[in-house]
């Protein structure tokens, strides 16, 4: 494999792991909605079933990021090698420290995760119509 192909794939990948995070940041973004309309008139059976539901998407999401980060993390370690070489074509590629920038979305990932289940929760213990008075209302 060329070092431009090896470029092209690491593209790629990096695509496919922000296509991850704009999935997993879809499902977030519903499930908190979705909880502030209708988690104070789940039963319990209810909440069991939509939270298995949703942590096992989450997770899932979470470690598929992961996992292409580790791929990002190889490939940007080959192409530093590549590109050091005088005679590479891609020589005029730079790249950073890739890793922090990933394992960072991914401790986000997970810190979310949590938060939006503490958010359901809070939720549904407070109910809707119980609101407190807003410090914007007149």
């Amino acid at each position: 494999m060329t070092g431009l192909d090896l470029y092209s794939v690491f593209i790629e990948v990096i695509s496919a792991s922000e296509l991850v995070v704009e999935r997993y940041t879809t499902l977030l973004f519903g499930f908190l909605i979705a909880s502030y309309l209708v988690s104070a008139k789940l039963d319990k059976v209810m909440v069991v079933i939509v939270l298995s539901l949703y942590s096992v998407m989450a997770i899932r999401y979470s470690f598929l990021f992961i996992n292409t980060t580790d791929d990002v993390i190889a490939m940007a370690g080959e192409l530093r090698q590549l590109a050091a070489s005088p005679e590479s074509v891609i020589s005029w590629l730079e790249i950073g420290p890739v890793h922090i920038v990933f394992y960072g979305v991914f401790v986000v990932m997970i810190l979310s995760y949590v938060a939006s289940l503490i958010f359901f929760f809070r939720t549904r213990k407070t109910p809707r119509n119980a609101v407190e008075k807003s410090a914007f209302a007149e």
